[in-house]
């Protein structure tokens, strides 16, 4: 995958920490992380040997390996304002997921500091 098709690309970069892929995490950042996980990413920038990811608010480096699968942009981002269209109640993305078999994005909504328990999908919000 060439630079000019990451930048700004959406990943799909499936690592947990100890799985065995501890070494696609630059040491530095990996040495600094309070995540446990990544799952959906955006590429921001790459030098020699790693690419700059944002998954959620934090910034890390990994190698560009450990990508499974480019995504279309979602619609909605980590911290968008949204409206429910159902019942216009207003809240905030927490949370976005790709669906793999469904090929599309589930996205995971906070109303009044509580964390819905179920996913929405594009039809169900309305960015505000």
């Amino acid at each position: 995958m060439e630079l000019l098709k990451l930048k700004n690309q959406w990943i799909y970069y499936p690592w947990l920490i100890n799985n065995d892929l501890d070494h696609l995490i630059h040491p530095d950042d990996f040495r600094e992380m309070k995540i446990s996980g990544l799952g959906i990413a955006l590429c921001l920038s790459q030098d020699d040997n790693y690419i700059k990811i944002k998954a959620d608010n934090i910034e890390i480096r990994v190698k560009k390996e450990g990508i499974l699968k480019l995504l279309p942009e979602p619609s909605f981002k980590w911290n968008d304002k949204i409206e429910l269209l159902k019942n216009k109640k207003c809240g905030i993305i927490y949370n976005l997921i790709w669906h793999h078999k469904d090929e599309k994005y589930y996205y995971f909504v906070e109303i009044d500091g509580k964390q819905l328990k179920k996913r929405l999908n594009n039809s169900d919000l309305k960015k505000i």
